[in-house]
């Protein structure tokens, strides 16, 4: 009995440290492991935005963006009436008020709310329209302008003196483009955003989702500008 004693209190003294070894080298990530909190992870990776509809939907019912963030996280997700396995992703979130789908485009950047259009299995990416930008992902130095001759140029005429200047200028004033964006476009989805640069002038700016960052690849202008 003492020899089971003692190999017992080793067990107990091994799991122990293998525990704690676990919560050095892995933190929360454990949490993650289940499709809910995976899914709730990959939105929170992404931008959240909502067309215009929507987001009149959104304050009929009095939700800010700090609200509907903590609805996200809070409500459960229906996997039975979501659509998992295509290259959209469309999932039904429930909660005791009201229910609303959360859509994830393939090779995007963007996570698209509706709460106004609910059937997640015939569920389309907004074809029309503008829409807001309710938050973003909180890593740092997410968007990334590539340094051609060009782009420099442009920058520079616009006022703008680095990537996380643009990036608040967008956040600030910037819409997501719908109408002109291409989802389907292989290997990634095309986002144009529209946003008003230091110098009032209307600017649209085609990116894609490249290794976690937003990728400028262009920028378009209302009114020319000396840039060759």
């Amino acid at each position: 009995m003492n020899n089971f004693t003692r190999r017992l209190k080793y067990y107990g003294i091994g799991f122990g440290i293998g525990l704690i070894m676990v919560f050095f080298f892995f933190g929360n990530r454990g949490c993650n492991w289940g499709p809910e909190n995976r899914v709730k992870s990959s939105i929170r990776e992404r931008v959240l935005v909502v067309n215009s509809e929507n987001l009149t939907e959104l304050k009929k019912k009095g939700i800010s963006t700090q609200d509907l963030q903590k609805i996200i996280e809070e409500s459960d997700i229906d996997f039975g009436l979501s659509k998992k396995e295509e290259s959209l992703k469309v999932y039904l979130f429930t909660n005791e008020k009201f229910k609303f789908i959360v859509s994830l485009p393939y090779e995007s950047f963007i996570a698209e709310v509706s709460l106004l259009n609910i059937d997640a299995l015939n569920f389309t990416t907004s074809k029309k329209g503008k829409g807001k930008f309710l938050s973003f992902p909180k890593e740092k130095d997410i968007m990334y302008v590539n340094e051609s001759e060009l782009l420099t140029c442009q920058m520079r005429e616009m006022g703008i003196k680095d990537n996380n200047m643009l990036f608040e200028i967008i956040k600030k004033t910037g819409e997501l483009d719908f109408s002109a964006s291409n989802f389907e476009s292989r290997p990634k989805a095309e986002h144009i955003i529209r946003f008003t640069d230091n110098k009032k002038r209307k600017v649209a700016v085609k990116t894609i989702w490249m290794k976690e960052k937003i990728e400028v690849i262009s920028f378009n202008f209302d009114t020319l500008i000396p840039c060759k």
